[in-house]
């Protein structure tokens, strides 16, 4: 199946229920300029590129990201009823799959309770959550959502405005940062 090999996302669930996600998917093509998702609204789908690009702004001429082919945007709106915090644009024409909330619900719900003992499991053994009470782990993974990353793709730009914190469960980082070296001796400077 073509979405749960090239779309990250996807890969968690099992070729039946890829089957039946599949069913519910809708295809839209967005124009250069259109907007895909707009900030501040109440959003309850996400989407697919498939074709083209788009950006996600916080502000209008702020760019945060780039969103290529196979990349997905929204997909916390299919677990959590909240306003959008980005507004996300078509940079070219771009063809996009949604999936509504509801549909993808109806479809995932034996996993999801599978999925939360696992994250239950993996929480509890973290450094960070020594030492709390099961209720408290359970409330603190209330707080975190999973994102999948492609190869090479940024997850966050030195300089920018942190605004989340980042635990890694598989995979790897490469991690750059800058450092300013002594001209003499060329040691870092603290």
């Amino acid at each position: 199946m073509y979405l749960q090999i090239k779309v990250p996302f996807f890969e968690q669930y099992d070729r039946l229920t890829m089957t039946n996600i599949c069913k519910q998917l809708k295809q839209k093509v967005y124009d250069r300029g259109e907007v895909i998702i707009q900030k501040g609204v109440n959003s309850d789908c996400m989407y697919v590129v498939l074709i083209g690009e788009a950006g996600v702004y916080e502000k209008e001429d702020e760019l945060l990201t780039k969103l290529t082919e196979n990349r997905t945007i929204g997909e916390r709106a299919l677990r959590v009823d909240e306003i959008t915090k980005y507004t996300v644009v078509a940079h070219k024409v771009s063809v996009c799959l949604s999936l509504q909330r509801l549909d993808f619900q109806k479809q995932v719900f034996h996993l999801e309770h599978e999925l939360r003992i696992d994250r239950f499991n993996y929480f509890s053994k973290l450094p960070i959550t020594q030492g709390m009470e099961m209720n408290e782990v359970s409330d603190l993974i209330g707080f975190f959502i999973t994102n999948h990353y492609a190869p090479t793709e940024v997850i966050y730009e030195i300089g920018s405005k942190p605004d989340m914190m980042y635990i890694v469960r598989k995979g790897v980082l490469a991690v750059f940062c800058n450092v300013e070296l002594e001209e003499e001796n060329r040691y870092p400077k603290s």
